[in-house]
């Protein structure tokens, strides 16, 4: 786990080399971008995300498009309660990816 402040209220949280993307904080809640990488490493992304500030916890997360490296762990983050912010567009496909029984290989939100 890799944590970089960019700004003021604002990190790059990362698991890995490739595996994260930026966490902004707001005046309550902290949001995080992307869930890329896996449902292990969007989890410890979280993990990591909500020991930054004294009080606040992710509670959402912004995805940008439906490929895999960028959704891997939607599931998981769905899981914890993160709600999830994305173009109009992706909102039939993203409700279908969490709603989606996992079957054969079940996952935290199964």
């Amino acid at each position: 786990m890799k944590v970089t402040p960019l700004a003021k209220g604002a990190w790059d949280v990362r698991v890995g080399n490739n595996n994260g993307g930026p966490v902004i904080e707001f005046a309550d809640h902290l949001v995080m971008f992307e869930a890329n990488g896996s449902a292990a490493a969007t989890l410890a992304r979280i993990d990591a995300a909500n020991k930054l500030v004294a009080g606040k916890q992710v509670t959402r997360l912004i995805v940008t498009h439906h490929h895999f490296d960028h959704t891997a762990g939607l599931r998981a983050a769905v899981s914890r309660g993160l709600s999830v912010i994305s173009h109009r567009g992706n909102e039939a496909i993203f409700r279908e990816m969490i709603a989606r029984p996992a079957v054969v290989y079940p996952d935290d939100l199964a």
